[in-house]
């Protein structure tokens, strides 16, 4: 399945785009493999939301309600090669079975096969992991394209752009890293089941049956991560820091606990209930950023989620 969006690109010309912080015209979150939708079927959708209102951002709602301003965004492994496959497979198309870009793309898929338990072991615990990666194929074949139209001579253009080495050895030293956007959301169109993560602690308030926190959350981005609290390389957030005895022990703030997604990881969701504590890590006392770095301490010497 194509989206409406990228059909009108195509057939528009408008392969590129200059608009930064989002997939492109032309990209490989618009192909995917159409599914019928089940009623009693759980499912969740990482949404980008670029267009406007009388100047005004829709709300989530209004961004289900509209599916030709939603993509949706691979949710493991397999789909996400797939994605990659149709997408290239339209490049064929559009640029010849034997362009560059064509033959870059088949290398990269052919790499991440060979590196699957590695992307599927940080995709179970990263639920982003899989859009990371898209991303980073969209800017860089985004990037060249424009490349491409800028010069006049074909040897002026940076082909080290589509060259994805790089990328693929950071992603088997599982060391790949790449910060999503603002306009990537969370929805989930069910009711989402209990689990024992991080936003489950012992003291903080119960969360409220509200129809919007059944329905979607948001996610929020800390634009102002205290350093000394960011994931380390090669570290897991849910491996390292999750768990029923450690979420117990997190230090508090104010009437709620330290959100560790918000200070660890750099985002969270608007219907976490330790919302309390997104709050700039200026806001903190210096004795409340002290806790919170014995409880870091504590949770990296006690190793897997305990």
């Amino acid at each position: 399945m194509i989206s409406e969006g990228a059909v009108n690109a195509i057939y528009h010309g408008e392969i590129v785009s200059t608009t930064p912080n989002t997939p492109k015209n032309h990209t490989a979150f618009n192909y995917r493999e159409a599914e019928p939708m089940q009623g009693t079927q759980a499912e969740r959708f990482l949404v980008l939301h670029m267009e406007t209102v009388n100047g005004k951002a829709r709300s989530s709602e209004e961004i289900k309600a509209s599916m030709a301003q939603t993509y949706t965004m691979p949710m493991d492994f397999n789909d996400m090669i797939d994605r990659i496959e149709r997408y290239n497979g339209a490049n064929g198309i559009i640029f010849s079975p034997e362009s560059l870009l064509v033959k870059r793309i088949e290398t990269l898929v052919n790499a991440l096969q060979d590196h699957r338990i590695q992307i599927k072991a940080c995709g179970s615990m990263d639920e982003e992991y899989y859009t990371k990666i898209l991303y980073a194929l969209d800017t860089r074949v985004n990037l060249w394209l424009l490349e491409c139209m800028e010069h006049e001579n074909r040897e002026d253009v940076n082909d080290n752009l589509i060259d994805f080495g790089q990328l693929i050895t950071q992603i088997a030293l599982r060391d790949f890293r790449i910060d999503l956007p603002p306009c990537f959301k969370m929805i989930t169109t069910t009711k989402k089941r209990p689990a024992a993560d991080d936003n489950t602690t012992s003291n903080a308030a119960p969360r409220t049956n509200s129809k919007k926190q059944k329905e979607n959350k948001v996610m929020v981005r800390n634009e102002n991560q205290y350093a000394p609290f960011k994931l380390k390389n090669n570290e897991h957030y849910r491996d390292t820091f999750c768990g029923g005895e450690k979420a117990k022990k997190r230090p508090m703030f104010k009437s709620t606990q330290i959100c560790g997604k918000w200070n660890i990881q750099g985002y969270c969701f608007d219907n976490c209930n330790m919302t309390e504590s997104h709050v700039p890590h200026s806001e903190y006392s210096a004795e409340q950023k002290v806790a919170f770095g014995e409880w870091m301490k504590f949770c990296r010497e006690a190793g897997g989620s305990k």
